[in-house]
């Protein structure tokens, strides 16, 4: 296993955001709209939402603790 730069972690961040972006995004769709003839939503999806959601925001919040480190370095 390599260490990653600073860089290279805010590169994965950005890329990982994105996708959580696309997830939740997502999640919020099928919550408005339902699933199936009765448009149903599971409860699960409720929950899956929240749960990306706040993963979203922790990603958030690490970019930019990397982002106040990278223009702190000396």
């Amino acid at each position: 296993m390599s260490n990653l730069s600073i860089n290279d972690i805010g590169s994965k961040l950005f890329s990982l955001k994105s996708d959580l972006e696309i997830i939740v995004y997502s999640l919020q769709k099928i919550r408005e709209n339902g699933l199936g003839p009765n448009k149903m939503v599971p409860l699960s999806v409720i929950a899956a939402e929240s749960k990306a959601n706040s993963i979203l925001n922790l990603v958030i919040e690490l970019i930019k603790l990397l982002t106040d480190r990278s223009k702190n370095k000396p």
